[in-house]
């Protein structure tokens, strides 16, 4: 399980559902906005977070855990 798998990009991918986007810079510029308007405590909550999913992915043997 990676950060991003976690809460980072399925976040965004909520964000984005349903937006039509005319060209490349679009997505890119509405992206970095999404990011940059997030303040640091969502990443650092969002890391903290793993600690007990990855124990529980150990403790299962590495089966998938919701």
């Amino acid at each position: 399980m990676a950060p991003s798998d976690f809460f980072l990009f399925s976040d965004l991918k909520r964000m984005l559902a349903g937006k039509k986007f005319k060209a490349d810079e679009e997505i890119i510029s509405e992206t970095e906005t999404y990011f940059e308007a997030k303040h640091k405590s969502y990443y650092k909550n969002g890391i903290e977070k793993l600690k007990h999913r990855y124990n529980q992915c150990i403790a299962l043997d590495g089966n998938y855990v919701e």
